[in-house]
């Protein structure tokens, strides 16, 4: 999980920075870059973040039913 959590502190560093340059674009009237690692970042932590969400629900599970008495 700390993993993704810097995975996502990351992105949020990446994309100020992108912003920051994009303004910098349209100041200067420049063609707007794209960043399509960013992009393939942010969806592969959603999808990451998905598997751990079904992660974390089965572990709950799993405790859920080692405490019921068979």
């Amino acid at each position: 999980m700390q993993s993704l959590a810097d995975s996502r502190a990351a992105c949020l560093g990446f994309n100020s920075e992108k912003d920051a340059l994009v303004h910098s674009e349209k100041m200067f009237n420049l063609d707007i870059s794209k960043f399509p690692e960013l992009i393939a970042m942010e969806q592969a932590n959603e999808t990451y973040t998905k598997i751990y969400s079904i992660y974390e629900q089965h572990r709950a599970m799993i405790k859920e039913h080692s405490t019921l008495p068979w």
